[in-house]
């Protein structure tokens, strides 16, 4: 769809606010969202077409690879700011490996990690420029880093709304420092106002009636769920909060993702801290919050509260939320085990390091258990419909372009051939996708196939084996395995698991 969409509707579209979009009722419509919403990401990858061709490896790599760097890149740069380099290498080692990020990075078609970059970006800019406001640091070096912010915030924007965060950061810490306007008013206020326009970009202040405001649905439940105890989302259910669980689960929650022994070295941590504040009286709590990009994480996590209560409890949408949280926990650590006496450091320091392992362990395992998950679903739909596709004109299909569009064409009026939900009766590919069914399951017997294959709608799709003993006019026509057979990765590691995804057979009538 990309690449259909012209250079002048793109560059119109980057000037004007989601807001005078007139389908903003329907904010996830993907045809308004690629023409005058998330338009970045199709921007990218248009470029990449017309530059590289359709090469997979270039569209990944731009589209996905240099943000998703970008993002590691500038969380160990925040990091470096609050505590040592060893802690700081630690910390990153841990977000690379959080296995909700590659729930959206391995999601070409998702803006969200062109938008995590821009935020985190963002984050860093701001604290750069409070550094500037309150050190009275020269006013051309405040125009530059605030113009880098709102082009920061504005490409940011463009990607996905989540970056709404920033300009809720920037207000938040403008409110906690209130006492400090007094220092460069001015600057205050002009930092305001430009994350001002950055979030009219999303705010619909041009197109306000109750017809084009989105429902929200805010649910305080969902905010639960994500950090504590996630269930019904996709993935595994958890049925104990990783508090009281050693359970290898797919982590769902934050929780899940720090994991058992983190969690309980971060309250070790965190009531040690506190004893040396209140009970022994000595300034260990302060040395946690007394620098200013701490200050700004605690408000950061803040913000992005509201934003996970708005929307269904998916695991890819507190991705974000990890960079906050991880940035304090490492500020956590390091702060316990410098306060504490030379024995106690030890003790806890070696606590920290089996617990940050333990982490990077699970977590590498379920981020490639993600990777399997996501590429057997994709190579299920691509080479499914490949073999439908190949079967209706009769020769070998090559263009993987041609195949895609059509499995996932979308209603735009600019194709004559019909798509593969007009061939197909049923199909359960086992993957909880039913796009492609004419008739839901209960009503998708072989006797109901044969009536609806009048109409053109020949195939039936499913992991289950069909009884063909009692009929003639069904055949086999293939069977899909699940596996990239061009993905050495994916080899070794179904291998390696000795388990291996269910078949799918294609019948035709």
């Amino acid at each position: 769809m990309a690449r259909q969409v012209n250079w002048n509707t793109y560059a119109s579209s980057f000037f004007k606010p989601w807001s005078l979009s007139l389908d903003w009722a329907g904010q996830t419509d993907a045809l308004d969202a690629i023409h005058t919403k998330r338009i970045l990401n199709p921007i990218v990858l248009k470029f990449s077409q017309q530059v590289f061709g359709l090469n997979s490896f270039a569209m990944y790599f731009l589209a996905k690879g240099l943000f998703f760097a970008g993002c590691v890149s500038v969380v160990f740069l925040l990091l470096v700011q609050v505590v040592p380099l060893l802690f700081a290498v630690s910390g990153m080692i841990v977000f690379l490996f959080v296995p909700a990020h590659y729930i959206h990075v391995l999601w070409i078609a998702d803006g969200g990690t062109m938008c995590y970059f821009f935020l985190f970006l963002g984050v860093l800019i701001v604290s750069a420029v409070q550094k500037n406001i309150l050190e009275l640091g020269p006013r051309k070096q405040y125009a530059c880093l605030l113009l880098t912010l709102f082009i920061t915030g504005w490409m940011g924007i463009k990607a996905k709304e989540s970056m709404l965060v920033l300009p809720l950061v920037v207000f938040l810490y403008s409110l906690f420092c209130f006492r400090s306007w007094k220092v460069a008013p001015l600057k205050f206020i002009l930092l305001n106002i430009t994350m001002l326009i950055v979030a009219f970009q999303i705010v619909p202040i041009t197109n306000l009636n109750a017809a084009a405001v989105p429902s929200l649905n805010f649910n305080f439940e969902t905010i639960g769920r994500l950090f504590f105890r996630n269930y019904d989302c996709g993935y595994d259910n958890e049925t104990v909060s990783a508090f009281f669980s050693l359970e290898h689960v797919w982590p769902v929650s934050v929780a899940r993702t720090i994991g058992f022994f983190i969690l309980w070295t971060t309250v070790i941590s965190s009531v040690f801290l506190v004893w040396k504040r209140w009970i022994l009286k000595k300034n260990a709590v302060m040395s946690f919050w007394n620098h200013s990009l701490v200050q700004i994480c605690g408000l950061w996590l803040i913000a992005e509260l509201p934003f996970l209560g708005m929307f269904q409890a998916d695991p890819r949408y507190f991705s974000g939320t990890m960079a906050p949280i991880i940035i304090l926990t490492v500020r956590l650590a390091y702060c316990a085990t410098k306060e504490m006496g030379r024995f106690w450091s030890l003790a806890l320091l070696l606590l920290w390091i089996f617990s940050i392992g333990s982490n990077i362990y699970e977590n590498i395992q379920s981020t490639l258990s993600i990777r399997l998950i996501l590429g057997q679903k994709f190579n299920y739909l691509l080479e499914t419909a490949k073999t439908v596709l190949e079967d209706i004109k009769g020769e070998k299909v090559d263009n993987d372009l041609e195949v895609g569009e059509f499995y996932a064409r979308i209603k735009d009026g600019s194709h004559l051939n019909p798509p593969i939900k007009n061939y197909v009766f049923y199909a359960n590919l086992g993957i909880g996708y039913d796009g492609w069914n004419l008739m839901p399951f209960g009503q998708n017997s072989l006797e109901d196939f044969k009536l609806h294959a009048k109409k053109g709608y020949k195939y039936y799709i499913t992991v289950e084996e069909l009884d063909l003993s009692k009929t003639s006019d069904v055949k086999q026509v293939d069977i899909v395995d699940g596996i990239n057979k061009d993905s050495f990765l994916e080899q070794l590691l179904y291998k390696a698991k000795k388990k291996y995804p269910k078949k799918v057979k294609i019948y035709k009538t």
